[in-house]
């Protein structure tokens, strides 16, 4: 569950703010830099819920995004381009937790102005 959650974390954030595809998205260092970034936070809000070895986890919602399609869309990417509402909540979610989401957060305002 937790491994899917982090998966859809980095792709549908990274997808909705690049617009690229798995492929674009696996050919971009920028990208690339960002994946770490964004688990991190994720990793945290893992650890504040309990759950043990988070950073395994992280590694392998990597290694699933890494083997994706190439040609292949996320469902938020989809959605954008559909003028579709998008699920952009991590930012929010664990504000209570008082864990920092910056990554999130950015990604949640730059996202939600695109529908």
């Amino acid at each position: 569950l937790w491994q899917k959650f982090m998966l859809n974390i980095i792709a549908n954030q990274l997808s909705a703010v690049t617009l690229k595809t798995f492929g674009e998205m696996n050919s971009s260092s920028k990208v690339k830099s960002l994946l770490p970034k964004i688990l991190e936070e994720v990793i945290h809000i893992a650890k504040a819920e309990g759950i043990n070895t988070p950073e395994t986890l992280a590694q392998q919602a990597i290694t699933t995004f890494k083997n994706m399609a190439p040609y292949g869309k996320t469902s938020m990417l989809q959605d954008i381009e559909n003028n579709k509402q998008t699920e952009t909540y991590v930012a929010c979610l664990y504000s209570f937790l008082y864990i920092p989401t910056s990554f999130c957060q950015s990604f949640h305002l730059k996202i939600s102005p695109a529908i």
